[in-house]
């Protein structure tokens, strides 16, 4: 079963949501803060308006997609679906169901779409496409779903993106590092960002 969000076998592993911020590609979160909390070396995180308001539409979205591909919620797609990857990795995939073959549906919602391309291609933020690739490798499904729901005329939206088995490799080993980096003790390398202040500040 999933380890709950925040305890401490969560902030322990790699998971999909921590993806974007290993690689240096997050918003909210370094690579330093990140490995902060991971360590336990900060209290942890506190849910922002924007990841509550994502968990209180997910269903939404969700039921949108699921009526505009007319599927049945069911055993023929589950939502919810924790995935381990060996003793280090995991993620909770917001919905998955086999087409032609196995395919997953991560639900994002947005305040603008000025970062997304055209509806139907890959064209998605940087920081959510390393989590799909992400999420692809350890699941082995052949494409990702992301249906959207935002933007400033409070629109649906749905993207895909296909598997990447280089890149996916590139983002695996370096999850891989920054994990073993917990274990030795080496930090990551101090930035100019926001969240490093922050972590740092929390540390002193």
């Amino acid at each position: 079963s999933a380890p709950a969000p925040g305890s401490p076998e969560w902030r322990k592993l790699v998971t999909a949501s921590k993806v974007a911020a290993i690689l240096g590609l997050s918003p909210w979160e370094s690579p330093f803060s990140l490995w902060c909390d991971m360590k336990g070396l900060t209290p942890p995180s506190e849910a922002s308006d924007a990841m509550r308001r994502g968990n209180y539409l997910e269903p939404a979205i969700l039921a949108w997609f699921r009526d505009r591909h007319g599927l049945m919620a069911g055993e023929f797609f589950r939502e919810q679906v924790w995935v381990e990857f060996e003793d280090w990795a995991g993620a909770t995939v917001d919905a998955e169901f086999m087409a032609d073959a196995p395919v997953i549906v991560e639900a994002k919602s947005t305040a603008s779409f000025e970062q997304w391309g055209r509806e139907g291609t890959d064209e998605i933020p940087t920081y959510y496409l390393t989590q799909v690739l992400f999420q692809l490798e350890i699941t082995g499904a052949s494409r990702c779903y992301v249906p959207v729901f935002g933007g400033p005329r409070l629109e649906f939206r749905e993207y895909v993106v296909q598997r990447d088995e280089r890149t996916q490799a590139e983002i695996m080993a370096a999850c891989r590092r920054f994990h073993q980096s917990l274990a030795s003790d080496e930090a990551p390398a101090l930035d100019a960002s926001t969240a490093t202040y922050e972590a740092v500040r929390r540390l002193h």
